[in-house]
């Protein structure tokens, strides 16, 4: 990230954002910060702001600092994604899709009364498995779609990438309640984030033998965060692809729990309370 005070230590020649006409800075233009990173895993340019316009170049700059006239050094700027919003928001709308089928899944089978006495009377050990993957999948998921645009050297595809790539790509003007709406998810999903991180992604130490449930993350507010996802992509996806504003955490087949507890309970013995694990 350029910081504030920092000048182009000698010309730089670059490409004017979004339009790509060519320009040529000279050496002691001022920097402002830039609103990144912007990384690709096709190809990597270095994006800077000056005077309130973005430019592209595809060497790193160097940079002194104006406020102290130290001599010019090499830092990492922010990187442009080369990949098109519609790329990015056809992969999110998959993802929250997916994690919109699996939530209610759990909402029919593993968690009401009739999906929890069919499913333990019919196989106690699949049930405990099968309900366990499919919430740390779903915690997974949300965790992804709220990610940073980068995670270290990695780059991530989540909707600050999305949202990042339309500012580059001068689509939605002005992104910022976008962005403030956005920041509102991850803070409703920092519960979701945190268990991710501390007993997904690794276990620490000191959390591992604390053996915390993914039950004190209850399904409100599970839903609560795929709901905000999934009013937050509705309102970007029209400016990336006019026509398209449907909103993927809304399950349009919501069937299919209904139907496995169907198939279980036909093929269940009679007399329920003889083998119920409840």
């Amino acid at each position: 990230m350029i910081k504030p005070d920092q000048t182009l230590a000698e010309d730089l020649e670059c490409e004017r954002l979004p339009d790509g006409a060519a320009a040529l800075l000279p050496a002691g233009t001022h920097l402002e910060e830039t609103s990144g990173p912007f990384i690709t895993s096709r190809s990597d340019f270095f994006v800077l702001k000056a005077d309130g316009v973005a430019y592209r170049c595809r060497h790193r700059p160097r940079l002194s600092s104006s406020a102290t006239g130290s001599p010019a050094v090499t830092i990492q700027c922010d990187i442009l994604t080369t990949d098109t919003p519609i790329e990015i928001l056809e992969h999110l709308q998959k993802e929250i899709a997916s994690a919109a089928s699996a939530v209610l899944i759990l909402e029919q089978v593993y968690i009401t009364e009739r999906g929890k006495r069919a499913m333990n009377r019919a196989a106690h050990g699949f049930f405990e498995v099968t309900s366990l993957a499919l919430q740390r999948d779903t915690f997974l998921t949300l965790a992804r779609l709220t990610d940073d645009a980068t995670m270290g050297t990695h780059y991530n595809v989540s909707l600050q990438r999305l949202i990042a790539a339309m500012a580059l790509a001068g689509k939605g003007g002005d992104l910022k309640p976008f962005r403030e709406q956005l920041a509102s998810v991850r803070h409703a999903a920092k519960g979701i984030r945190d268990w991710r991180d501390k007993y997904i992604a690794h276990n620490d130490l000191a959390e591992a033998f604390a053996q915390v449930p993914l039950s004190k993350i209850s399904i409100v507010v599970v839903r609560d965060v795929l709901t905000r996802l999934g009013k937050l992509f509705e309102s970007l996806s029209p400016i990336v692809s006019p026509g398209w504003s449907s909103d993927p955490s809304v399950v349009l087949l919501p069937g299919d729990g209904i139907k496995l507890l169907d198939v279980v309970e036909a093929g269940l013995p009679p007399h329920p309370d003889a083998d119920d694990h409840e």
